[in-house]
Order: C-alpha cells, then sequence, then structure tokens
C-alpha cells in the first residue's frame, strides 16, 4: 500500500453561471448572482510519484515500475469533496474534471490517467485513503454498492457516482442525485496518472455543481478556490 499526506481543506464558492442568471432587482443573498459559500469543500489534490520503495513487498510491482520506467513514471493522486447542502437546496449533481497536459507543450504523447477509483457508486462510500494496487499499478474497482465486480446489461442500475476518461488526458466524475441518494458528506477520489518519463505534466481541475435552490429551481454554478492559480491545480515532475 501507499499513503499520501492529508491536503489543505480548501472552500470552493460556487459561482453562478452568468448565462441562468436574469436581470433583477436589487442583490441579496436569495438572488440568483450571489455566490454560495461552505457549501462545497475540497481536500487536496495530493499526489507523489509512486517508486519501487512504494511497491517494495511486492516483486510483481516491483518488475512492472522496473520495465515501464524507462518509457513512463506513475503518481498517484487524491482528492476529496464534501457536500454541506443547505436546509432545503440539495445538490443535484456536480462534476469534478481534470484536465491533463504536458508542460513542455510538446506534441507528443500526452499523460494519461492510468487508472481511477472509485468507478461507480450508488451512494457515497468510505474509500480507504490509502493506494492499494493491482497488477499493473491499476486502482481495485470499485463499482455499484461498493461491490468490485462488474456489471453488465440487465444487472446495470443507475450510477450515483460514475468515473469517465480513463486511459485519457482528461478524466472526471459525474455525481447525479437519485432517488434518496442525497449528495451530503466526504467522497474521496483517487488516480494513478501515467506521464512520459522525464517530462513535467500540469493538471487543471474544474469543479461544477447544480443545486436546486428554493425560490429559484435547479441552477447550475462552478466552483472556484483561492490562489492563482487556483490551488486545487497540481503539477507532477
Amino acid at each position: 500500500m501507499m499513503d499520501l499526506p492529508d491536503g489543505p481543506e480548501l472552500e470552493a464558492v460556487l459561482e453562478p453561471d452568468p448565462a441562468e442568471i436574469p436581470v433583477r432587482g436589487a442583490e441579496t443573498a436569495e438572488q440568483p448572482s450571489a455566490p454560495l459559500k461552505r457549501r462545497l469543500m475540497i481536500t487536496g489534490p495530493v499526489h507523489a510519484r509512486i517508486g519501487i520503495k512504494d511497491v517494495a513487498g511486492d516483486p510483481e510491482l516491483v518488475r512492472f515500475i522496473k520495465s515501464q520506467g524507462q518509457h513512463y513514471s506513475f503518481h498517484a493522486l487524491r482528492l476529496s469533496c464534501s457536500f454541506r447542502p443547505a436546509e432545503d437546496e440539495p445538490f443535484t449533481g456536480c462534476w469534478v474534471g481534470i484536465e491533463l497536459s504536458r508542460a513542455d507543450d510538446v506534441a507528443a504523447e500526452p499523460p494519461i490517467a492510468w487508472s481511477m477509483e472509485p468507478h461507480s457508486l450508488e451512494q457515497l462510500m468510505d474509500v480507504p485513503p490509502a493506494f492499494k494496487f493491482n497488477a499493473e499499478l491499476k486502482l481495485p474497482f470499485v463499482s455499484l454498492g461498493g461491490s468490485v465486480t462488474r456489471k453488465s446489461g440487465a444487472e446495470r442500475t443507475a450510477a450515483f457516482l460514475q468515473a469517465y476518461g480513463e486511459l485519457g488526458a482528461e478524466p472526471s466524475w459525474e455525481f447525479t442525485r437519485i432517488g434518496r441518494a442525497e449528495l451530503r458528506g466526504m467522497q474521496q477520489l483517487k488516480l494513478v496518472i501515467r506521464t512520459p518519463a522525464g517530462v513535467p505534466v500540469e493538471g487543471k481541475t474544474t469543479i461544477e455543481a447544480n443545486v436546486e435552490r428554493r425560490r429559484l429551481g435547479v441552477m447550475k454554478y462552478r466552483a472556484t478556490v483561492p490562489g492563482d492559480p487556483p490551488a486545487t491545480n497540481f503539477r507532477l515532475d
């Protein structure tokens, strides 16, 4: 297993999408253009390169990292979202996306999300903070109801949390309120990122949310966090 230190908790202020703000009277806390505060907190992202020492107890993983080392590096990354909806104003959805790009601006092999956890869930669930790798540095396939078994066809049910973009440069997770599965509490999200060896990589995190307002209906928001660039952006060296 590999663990990462806890990251700082950041308030993600929810700024309304300008396209959804109608022209109204004087601004108040109930006006559609007012940002929403203390409803979404972000911890991280924290990250570290996965080295031989991190998998020293597993000869198969040691061999894998050595076999890939001439061409690729692998990094573990963890990010947490804490949903704190106001009374009678639930989150109806949330989207967390990470855009990976080479910092050298060379049009060559890009970094990719080598593995993601969780893949799909029916409700928020505890994902251990430590990284446990399967063969070839893949994360466990955490799926519906916490199962590690892939489901298909008629066995599938609507997913409360769904991962997208594995093996691509723009991985994301989408939360959707389904029935009584309310978006409330914390959910950890984990990635293994594969980067070209010796190439620094930049990561940009984007978070959007839909909130059902008491008098305004469902509105779309984009999260902003402190820092310039934002503290949720990162660099892998």
